[in-house]
């Protein structure tokens, strides 16, 4: 029989549910006060309010209740912690929690449940028995176990209202998001989001935003639109929206900073037929066959690099695994570690390096996690 070794890593993945619980730390090894946590993972590509949404677990419903006024980014995160967290937690390069709350998880396994606000079931993860210092992580539909990956760094921001400056007074502009009244955005990861200013004007107005000028479309009864576009890379901060009619009025949109990271593939498969060492190679050209990422967001982030445990039919296995997305290369494991700086719109080849020399003929499994922390 040949010698097969294959290794599959499955980048994140989104799920169809927006907020999902992404990782579950039931069984501390250091402590079982103030050392447990849950995880929620944002995977839409849009801000999501979660305020006073719901966290069930199997010793109380709820166990958790998420604050009000807490929005999360676009693939940003929220960690929930036991009551003196920031002080028991087993790892202290873990990151602080965003709500510290008395809750309990069982050793012995259970579901834990996240719902709105509504008491809507937003999504659930089944965990079972436990072993000491794992943790269970979303991959896909599966929960897996896993070792803690609490490294957090800038991943949650909380939306704050902008101040509306109109100067004119025959001219009012009403700014809209799907028909939704804004005075801030959020862009859209790696794209461009479109926003609608509307006017009243007896003489054709025009609108300048973002250095770009462009005249209004009519609607009737002296009325007039035009869409507004929002490149991923726009910089964070007040930008005014000037229209010129009856008379000359300023809004002022506020663009939120958006911490994003674009890989080109969701799944990488590698096979080897003997031991050894291969590598899966990166290249720069985002869209094309090897690994690449993207910033696609408007701020610089400085990218950090973990993975899950590897995982051989359901068991741990040794295996090395190293990356490369600048000059250095580094050791990938579950702690989280500095892998290249991004600028906005700015691609790296990933590059990955497995050595399975010492390794037994078998399929592995793993995720890797891209981590951002703004610069």
């Amino acid at each position: 029989m040949a010698y097969k070794h294959i290794i599959m890593l499955l980048l994140l993945v989104p799920t169809a549910q927006a907020v999902v619980i992404q990782e579950l730390y039931a069984d501390p090894s250091g402590t079982e006060t103030g050392g447990e946590a849950v995880l929620l993972y944002n995977d839409a590509d849009v801000s999501v309010d979660v305020s006073g949404w719901m966290l069930d677990t199997p010793s109380s419903t709820p166990d958790a209740t998420l604050p009000q006024n807490t929005t999360m980014q676009p693939h940003g995160v929220f960690l929930i912690a036991d009551t003196g967290w920031s002080t028991a937690k087993d790892n202290t390069s873990w990151s602080d929690a965003h709500l510290e709350e008395a809750i309990t998880l069982r050793n012995t396994g259970g579901i834990g449940s996240l719902r709105d606000a509504n008491g809507t079931l937003v999504d659930s993860g089944t965990y079972s028995a436990t072993t000491e210092g794992t943790a269970y992580w979303r991959q896909g539909a599966e929960v897996v176990p896993t070792e803690p990956l609490f490294e957090l760094f800038d991943a949650l921001y909380l939306l704050e209202s902008a101040t509306d400056v109109d100067n004119g007074t025959a001219t009012t502009i009403e700014v809209t998001d799907n028909g939704v009244p804004i005075s801030t955005i959020t862009p859209i990861p790696g794209g461009t989001k479109y926003i609608s200013v509307t006017t009243t004007s007896t003489v054709e107005p025009r609108v300048t935003f973002l250095g770009i000028e462009q005249v209004m479309e009519p609607l009737g009864n002296d009325r007039y639109t035009a869409d507004l576009p929002i490149n991923y890379t726009t910089t964070p901060g007040n930008h005014d929206i000037t229209v010129v009619g009856d008379a000359t009025s300023v809004r002022t949109l506020a663009v939120l900073p958006l911490l994003a990271v674009q890989s080109d593939a969701t799944t990488l498969q590698a096979q080897r037929t003997s031991p050894g060492t291969f590598t899966i190679a990166g290249d720069a050209s985002y869209g094309t066959s090897g690994l690449t990422l993207r910033n696609a967001g408007n701020v610089d982030v400085d990218v950090h690099l973990s993975r899950t445990a590897v995982l051989r039919d359901g068991t741990r296995a040794n295996v090395v695994m190293r990356a490369v997305a600048d000059a250095e290369e580094i050791a990938v494991t579950s702690r989280s570690t500095y892998l290249t700086i991004l600028r906005p719109g700015q691609t790296a080849p990933l590059s990955i390096t497995i050595d399975v020399s010492g390794a037994d003929p078998g399929s592995y499994t793993t995720s890797l996690a891209l981590q951002l922390k703004k610069t």
